[in-house]
């Protein structure tokens, strides 16, 4: 699991705050908990301080990504953002994808 930085350059957006950051995921990154599954990013490790949009796709069979939400969707998802930053998702089942943050 390797998230980069996206969009921008260092003329035009000197401030890595200003860049969106993307995670791709697979099953394997989640972990078991009370709830279903979970997975962590550190804000540490996206470097983003809140506020700011989070976006989740799913990976489909084409390797392609999909909103992961609304009336077409067999995955569901919430997501917690503490005050540091650090985003938790939580699922009923685990499922890959992408978490992109803006």
């Amino acid at each position: 699991m390797s998230g980069i930085l996206l969009g921008g350059n260092s003329t035009l957006s000197p401030n890595p705050a200003l860049k969106a950051y993307a995670l791709d995921f697979e099953t394997s990154n989640w972990s078991s908990s009370a709830s279903g599954v979970t997975m962590s990013v550190p804000a540490a490790t996206h470097g983003k301080t809140p506020p700011f949009v989070l976006a989740v796709y799913q990976k489909t069979e084409s390797n392609s990504y999909t909103t992961s939400w609304g009336a077409y969707t067999d995955v569901y998802w919430a997501a917690e953002i503490n005050a540091a930053g650090d985003v938790t998702l939580t699922a009923g089942a685990a499922f890959a994808g992408r978490l992109v943050l803006v």
